[in-house]
């Protein structure tokens, strides 16, 4: 069976240099998608200043509007929280989510980060397993927060099960993939299918490959990110498509 999935570092909802709010173009955007599984990094879970001024009484979290339609379930991670509000990593899904959980994944007080799993069982019967994550800004951090990504892996999923980690890993550097590839046996989407990983950052001209979807036991047919108006005009960051087979 086909499956189509979406991530996306929507930056809070607001354009590059933070001139404008974009949630419900995001919305309008990711709607227009017959996306199944969308990952979502940087959605405010609650925070007033974030919401259109047109919804700021009818709704207090992002993901409020974003999964009010076309979604079956949704669960969202709160990873950084501040005095007016809190944001972290989120998961939608037209599947019925059986189970999930937020691991804090944290490794300074500055950069607040966790790892969002949900299991989904499938049609088929199969158990579909997510990764969500948003990894720090220095290297030495985020190696340590793979070899959490990888220590939960290793515990929790069952060698034969489909499994997609994916998210914003902040790995300008293309070091982690070692990691994942020769631990996991993992494999890059975009890379598998382009033999190189896709720009995603900045959105309005892409040079950093920050953006990833890796997988196991699953069959990628696409994968691209999307650069054309709108998309290129609602995050500092590219949203990545995948088109994939189980």
């Amino acid at each position: 069976m086909k499956y189509k999935f979406l991530t996306f570092n929507i930056h809070k909802a607001r354009s590059t240099f933070l001139l404008n709010n974009t949630l419900i173009k995001i919305k309008e955007a990711t709607n227009s998608l017959p996306v199944d599984f969308m990952f979502i990094q940087e959605l405010v879970g609650s925070g007033v200043d974030f919401i259109p001024k047109e919804l700021s009484t009818k709704i207090s979290s992002q993901i409020e509007l974003l999964a009010d339609s076309i979604w079956t379930d949704h669960c969202y991670g709160k990873n950084a929280v501040f005095k007016n509000r809190h944001h972290g990593n989120a998961i939608l899904s037209r599947f019925p989510i059986a189970k999930w959980e937020n691991e804090n994944i944290s490794t300074n007080k500055w950069e607040q980060r966790g790892l969002l799993h949900c299991e989904i069982p499938l049609d088929d019967g199969q158990i579909l397993h997510l990764f969500n994550v948003h990894l720090n800004l220095l290297h030495d951090d985020r190696v340590k927060q793979v070899e959490r990504v990888i220590a939960r892996y290793v515990k929790l999923i069952p060698p034969d099960a489909p499994f997609i980690l994916a998210g914003d890993f902040n790995d300008w550097g293309k070091e982690l993939s070692h990691y994942l590839e020769s631990k996991l046996k993992l494999f890059e989407c975009h890379k598998h299918l382009h033999k190189h990983y896709a720009k995603t950052f900045p959105s309005f001209f892409p040079m950093l490959s920050l953006d990833r979807i890796y997988a196991r036991n699953i069959n990628p047919i696409l994968v691209e990110t999307l650069s054309k108006t709108p998309w290129n005009l609602l995050s500092d960051h590219l949203p990545m498509y995948l088109e994939f087979e189980i």
